[in-house]
């Protein structure tokens, strides 16, 4: 019987290309040209494998690599991503989330096949082992804590699979004579996935005795484990009290961290924590940050209650705020010529003219690849491109052989660039022409920011430059991301803006 294979690429070439090699090679190739269409026709395909592409119209691979996953029918259908994003923070990014393999565009019809005839024999494999469970259980009848001191008491070796109410899996961990070694779920590995699932109550858990292999990623012992885990929980819970739901906003009273807080809690996903509520992210968003467990987060989020440095910020109601969407800030003209450069996937190159400065938005089949603005390019180009009103574009269809600096879909690049410009626009422009300054006496916090991405290279930029609005210029970073940043360090204390001109004062500890 011939195994069925999806393809779900948004490229008609590629889909054509890879039903006609897979098709020589004796499989059933049926193919759709994007995600939503993918999910509305899995069911009744009953595909053995799903290749995807990873940028597409509207749901992208990931989305769709989600959505199968968080069906019981689905979850267990082997998953290739084919794609021309092969950085290889990329490609871990395509792996973490449950793919089984991830090619990269151009490719050959051996890498294909050889992809195939792996993935095929991965998949039977794990059906084989997934089948001869040596122990089940549930999670509201029998703790993980209960379970991890049998198998530790025993010795036993083999991997702890955590699944939830609808069977899908969650995470693992892998014991080693009795040791947790190793631990995984969704993006965190380590002792942050370990938390992680401590922290389900709800679910099934089942127990595969094999061999491990590998080197460990987790070095403590498991009572220690189990009381960190304990211990974050346990802090965490008091959130239950304080907050009427995981969607609301925090807003941040003061920054003087009480002594005894520092140390009992990490200084570096304290201080990530407290980015994240400048950012406006959600307690909710915070939970799912992707860097720390949800116990931790919760952790961290009741203790700086307990420290009154946060306090619910006032907010409309979900459903009023959703009632009233805001209005978009992108030029609508501009907006619907992208869709539609979108829509009839066109390669080329939108020119702006009658602007004070020269700009351009590069396409590849559709997709936004590049942009410019003067010297200014990727991102930060293409969102100062959306807060000009002023001008004509012109789309000239022909080849580009430009560098992809943009990867996000359509409607995410919207979606940040409208935020991009209303948070600018907030802004009172005097702002921008203040001047920053290092204070000195504070230089040792210069330890906490090189745990919090880019901080250290915004910092090295406030070294180099006098004023905000030429740091905000030479940053890589999009205007308001770097204007953050800056904020940020300047409310933490780090450094100084003002409006005089003031001499800069420079740690020999920066930048060590």
């Amino acid at each position: 019987m011939k195994r069925k294979v999806l393809v779900v690429d948004d490229d008609s070439t590629v889909c054509f290309l890879v039903k006609t090699w897979l098709s020589e090679a004796d499989f059933e190739v049926e193919y759709v040209n994007s995600g939503e269409e993918a999910l509305k026709n899995v069911h009744q395909i009953e595909p053995d494998i799903v290749i995807s592409d990873v940028l597409m119209p509207g749901m992208d691979g990931y989305e769709l690599k989600q959505w199968l996953l968080h069906n019981p029918q689905t979850a267990g259908i082997p998953f290739v991503f084919l794609s021309s994003q092969c950085e290889m923070t990329d490609q871990l990014k395509g792996l973490r989330t449950g793919a089984d393999d991830y090619i990269c565009k151009p490719f050959s019809k051996e890498e294909l096949l050889d992809s195939m005839k792996k993935v095929m024999e991965r998949a039977a494999h794990t059906r084989s082992f997934h089948t001869r469970a040596d122990f089940i259980g549930n999670l509201a009848q029998t703790r993980l804590s209960d379970l991890i001191h049998i198998l530790e008491m025993n010795r036993r070796s083999g991997e702890l699979v955590v699944r939830n109410l609808k069977g899908s899996g969650i995470g693992s961990v892998f014991f080693l004579k009795g040791c947790i070694v190793k631990a995984a779920s969704g993006l965190l590995e380590g002792e942050e996935a370990f938390y992680g699932l401590m922290g389900e109550e709800d679910g099934h858990f089942e127990f595969y005795a094999r061999k491990i292999e590998g080197l460990g990623q987790i070095h403590m012992d498991n009572k220690s484990l189990l009381l960190n885990a304990e211990r974050l929980i346990d802090t965490g819970r008091r959130l239950d009290t304080l907050l009427p739901d995981s969607d609301v906003l925090l807003r941040i009273e003061h920054r003087r961290t009480p002594p005894e807080l520092m140390k009992r809690s990490d200084v570096r996903n304290l201080h990530k924590v407290l980015l994240m509520i400048d950012e406006q992210k959600t307690v909710r968003e915070i939970f799912n940050c992707g860097f720390m467990s949800r116990p931790r987060a919760a952790s961290v989020i009741a203790d700086l209650f307990a420290a009154d440095m946060i306090s619910i910020r006032e907010r409309k109601p979900l459903a009023e705020a959703s009632q009233y969407p805001p209005e978009p800030m992108i030029d609508k003209r501009l907006s619907e010529a992208l869709k539609d450069t979108e829509a009839r996937s066109l390669t080329g190159i939108l020119e702006f003219k009658l602007r004070p400065t020269k700009a351009a938005i590069y396409f590849q089949n559709g997709h936004i690849i590049h942009a410019c603005h003067g010297e200014v390019t990727a991102k930060k180009a293409l969102y100062r491109i959306f807060s000009e009103k002023s001008g004509i574009f012109d789309f000239t269809p022909q080849s580009v052989s430009v560098p992809r600096t943009i990867h996000d879909t359509l409607k995410r690049l919207f979606d940040e660039g409208n935020r991009e410009i209303r948070g600018l626009q907030g802004l009172k422009r005097e702002l921008f022409n203040g001047v920053a300054g290092i204070i000195l006496h504070v230089s040792k916090e210069t330890s906490i920011i090189r745990n919090i991405p880019n901080m250290e290279y915004i910092l090295s930029l406030a070294q180099q430059y006098d004023r905000l609005e030429d740091i905000i210029d030479a940053s890589n970073l999009t205007d308001f991301q770097t204007y953050n940043y800056m904020s940020y360090m300047n409310r933490m204390g780090i450094i100084t803006i003002s409006r005089q001109k003031t001499q800069l004062l420079v740690s020999p500890e920066i930048g060590r």
